[in-house]
């Protein structure tokens, strides 16, 4: 073979074992020493282009632009439409990502004609694959869905073909709210990617997909296994922000609100990098983000995040992330009072969050979704009660069963039914601890303890601190102040003041006095 094809060649091996550095150094050398206005420069230019994109560096899209606009210079020669084929495609991946479905569509639809003309059917996969996520989007689920077992047909037992049907259908099916079917797709696929050497890669990609129906359905410690074991051997890539967003998760429904901050922090470069090109990454995360700022009192964070929803462009929303996210939304606006958030900002927030909710409403989870967001928004006892009744939809992740439930005694011991309070709440912390959502457990106990709902027989909230958390008490109940706990534990003032929300909020304790109050018999023990 020439020198170029061996580079590009050389280039696409490392790209797949995960060393991308490597790869686009190699591509670099091989486009300084091609003629452009080549072949073999479209060529090489594409894979620069799937190098970029994996590690959502900036370029891939130009790079793909100028391999097509290359290929157009071209006279028609051996390979060339299947060549385009193959650009076309993976240019229409990269608008998709970004929200831009309607020009994905057309790309990946006319890729998939020229693939299909060339007798690429590996190409032609892709492409149908493709079509069918903008498909999905774009408010034709049905199709979205054929499609994709289309593309798993035309795969036939092409691996490289198959492991995009797996990341993509095993996506799909846990936005639907499928989560079974999600689990078995995304294994499916993890079996092959490391049978076929593209564990560090693809794998990646569709362990991420295996953590979200694991945490959904409440498989807790599977899934800290499966993040932990993938995390240890994950390049630096857009997969590896997935997995960290995965991990603040289950950290702040595990009760460890402090250490999903502290992940979250550590991983804003990488986020940043990877949302700069991909819209849903820039979803997920803010979704998170509000999460965690939210356990961890900071509501003037936790509105900035909810804006990535409330302020977005609603042509490029991917459907399947509005239902999910609405609900974090709408438990941000509940709380807007507490942080420094414009008034007349936080007075048409509601509006503004129905309107983009009924604009998705044909998505299959919406309705499911759409009680809890209401009982946010209302906060009555009749809108809990509602919300209560359609947690048990098996779509919806099992954390909001309890959360559900807590919020439901929260709103009957406001109107002073004592008696239905109590047993609601009872309820709550006992499905908490069955499903292992410990969050909701410790802000339950909380309650029940400042609320005196939980008095008899109930355990002490103190078994969800930390061994940091107690050091944290400890200092507080000495009377330091953030700033002097940093100090003297060698973190932070912020990272302090983390620690003491997460303990404020385990411990039912309304301030650091209260706090103080009950430390003595907490550390004691």
């Amino acid at each position: 073979m020439s020198r170029l094809e061996l580079m590009g060649r050389t280039a696409t091996y490392l790209r797949n074992a995960g060393d991308v550095e490597r790869s686009l150094a190699v591509l670099r050398s091989a486009l300084a020493e091609c003629p452009p206005g080549t072949l073999d420069h479209a060529r090489l230019l594409n894979n620069q282009g799937r190098g970029l994109a994996q590690i959502a560096r900036p370029g891939a899209v130009e790079a793909y632009r100028a391999a097509l606009a290359t290929l157009d210079g071209l006279a028609s020669q051996p390979g060339i439409e299947t060549m385009r084929a193959d650009v076309m495609i993976s240019l229409a991946g990269r608008l998709m990502l970004n929200g831009d479905d309607e020009d994905a569509l057309t790309l990946a639809t006319e890729g998939a004609a020229l693939a299909h003309a060339a007798g690429a059917r590996r190409l032609e996969s892709v492409g149908v694959n493709i079509a069918a996520l903008c498909h999905g989007h774009l408010g034709r689920v049905q199709e979205s869905i054929t499609g994709l077992e289309r593309a798993r047909e035309l795969a036939g037992e092409d691996g490289t073909a198959l492991l995009r049907y797996w990341v993509n259908a095993s996506d799909l099916a846990f936005h639907l709210g499928e989560f079974p079917r999600a689990l078995d797709i995304a294994r499916e696929g993890m079996v092959a990617a490391r049978r076929l050497g593209a564990d560090r890669t693809s794998g990646m990609v569709l362990a991420s997909n295996a953590v979200d129906p694991l945490m959904a359905l409440g498989r807790w410690d599977e899934a800290a296994e499966l993040l932990d074991r993938s995390l240890q051997v994950a390049p630096p890539s857009t997969s590896r922000s997935y997995l960290a967003r995965g991990k603040a998760w289950l950290q702040l429904w595990r009760g460890d609100a402090e250490g999903a901050h502290e992940t979250l922090q550590r991983s804003l470069a990488m986020f940043a990098s990877t949302g700069a090109f991909e819209l849903q990454s820039r979803l997920t995360v803010s979704h998170v983000s509000a999460e965690v700022a939210l356990a961890t009192d900071d509501v003037a964070a936790a509105w900035r995040h909810a804006q990535a929803l409330l302020a977005a462009d609603p042509e490029r929303l991917h459907p399947g992330h509005v239902p999910p996210f609405g609900w974090s939304v709408a438990r941000v606006i509940a709380r807007a009072g507490e942080g420094t958030v414009d008034a007349d900002a936080a007075d048409g927030a509601p509006a503004a969050l129905r309107a983009i909710l009924d604009r998705f409403a044909w998505w299959p989870t919406h309705a499911a979704w759409r009680p809890l967001i209401e009982a946010e928004l209302a906060q009555t006892a009749a809108a809990w009660d509602a919300a209560a009744t359609a947690a048990a939809d098996e779509r919806l992740p099992v954390l909001v069963r309890p959360y559900s439930r807590l919020r439901l005694a929260q709103a009957r011991f406001a109107d002073a039914d004592r008696a239905a309070a109590r047993e609601t709440l009872q309820h709550a912390v006992d499905e908490a601890e069955a499903l292992g959502v410990l969050a909701v457990r410790d802000a339950a106990l909380g309650f029940g303890r400042s609320s005196g709902l939980l008095r008899d027989g109930s355990r002490t909230p103190a078994d969800g601190l930390t061994e940091r958390e107690r050091q944290v008490l400890e200092l507080v109940s000495a009377g330091l102040s953030n700033r002097q706990i940093g100090e003297r534990l060698f973190i932070s003032g912020k990272t302090a003041s983390v620690h003491v929300s997460a303990i404020l909020r385990k411990l039912g304790a309304s301030n650091r006095a209260e706090a103080a109050h009950l430390a003595h018999d907490l550390v004691a023990g």
